[in-house]
């Protein structure tokens, strides 16, 4: 004996119970979903605070401190005869070495930052920034992270007065617009498109902006 047939409105509020049920459980599943990702600069702080350490030694930390250490540690340091100068000559390119140095550091640092905090990302080239930033530094010259071991490399040359680390310093920084021009910035180009193409237009690649660009 088979059920009788129900009736239109019973149907429709079966159909209604039915749906509203499956959209809590995606709901549910969607809620679960978000709050597995890992948002730039706040969660899995732990694994971020490793994937960071790593990129620093293995970039900054290489070039501006190893690389320099093993160099004088086979040529002489005070070939460029500073000693030798007047005192105050001395004094100037001592401060001007100090000044150098501690922009640049600010600057790796503020980098390292805004690529954790804005760009969800490090700056190493196999976990780059997933969001473009255009932020602090960045709203002056297109490659502050560079610019700033730039200026540690050269505020390390007049500190020292050497030779081979003035080498050094132009080579790193030709190898570095070379990549940067051939490699780096089509790669931007590819994952942000039309607005790292208007970044580019408006921000220098290496000498800094006077105003900041509010793109």
């Amino acid at each position: 004996m088979s059920a009788p047939p129900q009736s239109p409105t019973v149907a429709t509020q079966t159909l209604v119970r039915i749906t509203s049920s499956r959209a809590r459980q995606r709901s549910v599943f969607a809620d679960s979903d978000r709050d597995s990702e890992v948002k730039p600069g706040l969660s899995n702080r732990p694994l971020s605070g490793w994937k960071h350490l790593w990129a620093i030694l293995a970039l900054p930390f290489t070039v501006t401190v190893v690389i320099p250490t093993f160099i004088l540690h086979f040529l002489p340091i005070d070939s460029l005869a500073l000693g030798q100068w007047s005192e105050s000559a001395v004094m100037f390119f001592s401060a001007v070495a100090a000044l150098f140095l501690i922009v640049g550091l600010v600057l790796v640092v503020t980098t390292i930052e805004l690529f954790a905090g804005v760009g969800g990302g490090t700056l190493a080239p196999w976990d780059p920034p997933r969001y473009l930033v255009v932020e602090g530094p960045y709203q002056y010259v297109r490659n502050p992270m560079i610019s700033g071991v730039l200026l540690i490399l050269l505020g390390q040359t007049l500190a020292l007065a050497s030779l081979p680390l003035l080498v050094y310093f132009i080579v790193f920084w030709a190898v570095q617009d070379f990549y940067y021009k051939r490699s780096e910035e089509a790669g931007l180009l590819k994952r942000f498109g039309p607005s790292y193409a208007e970044y580019m237009k408006h921000v220098p690649r290496w000498v800094p902006r006077t105003t900041p660009w509010r793109g």
